[in-house]
């Protein structure tokens, strides 16, 4: 479904494209040189970033119809047996005030460009 759409969407813009640009590089063509082959690489631009375009529609729907199929179903992880405690709520309160200046300092230290930046 998603290619059939990404075709019918292509299409038209295509036959869009190329009849502007055609049109362009044909009364291009009958000014000057110079102007013919800027309209011609104009007309290769275009023609390329429609079939990239193109190229990146279908990749993307495509992926996506991959992407539904392999769903994994995991089994449900068991509850602990006993009540999680994080080490920090055990470290006494000294510990844990040095730890914090310690980090504070850290992170202060890491993001001042950053700080500084958005000062000025």
């Amino acid at each position: 479904a998603g290619r059939r759409a990404a075709s019918a969407v292509a299409a038209p813009v295509r036959s869009a494209l190329v009849r502007h640009f055609t049109s362009a590089a044909t009364a291009a063509a009958t000014s000057s040189s110079g102007s013919a082959r800027r309209a011609v690489a104009l007309f290769a631009a275009a023609v390329g970033s429609a079939g990239a375009g193109a190229c990146a529609y279908r990749w993307y729907f495509a992926a996506a119809e991959v992407e539904a199929e392999d769903d994994v179903e995991l089994p449900p992880v068991p509850e602990p047996a006993r009540r999680f405690v994080h080490p920090y709520e055990e470290w006494p309160w000294y510990k844990r005030t040095w730890f914090t200046i310690k980090r504070s300092v850290f992170l202060a230290w890491v993001f001042a460009p950053f700080m500084r930046a958005s000062a000025c």
